[in-house]
């Protein structure tokens, strides 16, 4: 899912820089396969947030993850990792900046970007840049931004309104999309990014949500989950 939020960007002949290093036409990352990509990293989070000693990437990014043939991701950027056997994040990492696009200013502002909420957060934005084809960073007009820039959590949150989806058209035009999934799917997002913590899911209340979906209820067989 490397750059997945530039699916309509940096193309070279036909095809789109979608991941580190491996070129795909824009319309072979479908509506099942990104859900596939998305539900497999929240899996992967899952399992580390729920060892006994809990472990943090605390720097989630679309840029830090590719995808196999079978459009599972891999997490290639392990560099702020911490907890488990690792322990807490140390000085070193604590001066290492986390992915722009993937902070919630507020989560910064008091501290709590070293808890497991931070995490939630940035999987929110990978969510919602996902099914939206939004770019972290990229000018919408009408968004408040500094210097040009809007960030895909500012972007939806200027967008929603209760029972809205966040789906870019194309992905709903696929047979197996249906509107309820557009529409749950987004309201997780939403829920990941929310501006109180408190209101964060866990990332195993995700999964369940993520499971819960139509096309992984019908189709689980064809995703390969």
């Amino acid at each position: 899912m490397v750059q997945t939020f530039k699916d309509q960007n940096i193309k070279r002949g036909g095809e789109t820089n979608t991941f580190q290093g491996v070129y795909v036409l824009v319309e072979c990352f479908t509506w099942p396969q990104r859900i596939k990509t998305v539900l497999c990293f929240a899996r992967l989070l899952e399992f580390l947030h729920g060892q006994a000693k809990q472990y943090l990437l605390l720097n989630i990014s679309a840029a830090h993850i590719v995808l196999d043939k079978d459009w599972n991701p891999i997490l290639l950027d392990f560099s702020t990792m911490s907890g488990g056997v690792l322990g807490e994040r140390g000085p070193d990492k604590k001066h290492i900046p986390m992915a722009f696009g993937y902070v919630d200013p507020f989560l910064a502002s008091t501290g709590l970007w070293w808890e497991s909420c931070s995490d939630v957060f940035a999987f929110g934005v990978v969510i919602l840049g996902t099914i939206s084809k939004m770019i972290v960073g990229e000018e919408v007009l009408g968004v408040v931004h500094t210097d040009d820039i809007v960030l895909t959590d500012e972007w939806a949150k200027v967008e929603f309104k209760d029972g809205c989806s966040h789906v870019h058209k194309s992905l709903a035009a696929n047979p197996y999309f249906y509107d309820s999934d557009g529409r749950k799917i987004t309201a997780l997002g939403m829920q990941c990014i929310d501006d109180d913590p408190d209101r964060c899911p866990t990332m195993k209340e995700a999964v369940e949500r993520l499971e819960s979906v139509l096309i992984v209820q019908h189709h689980a067989d064809a995703l390969g989950l």
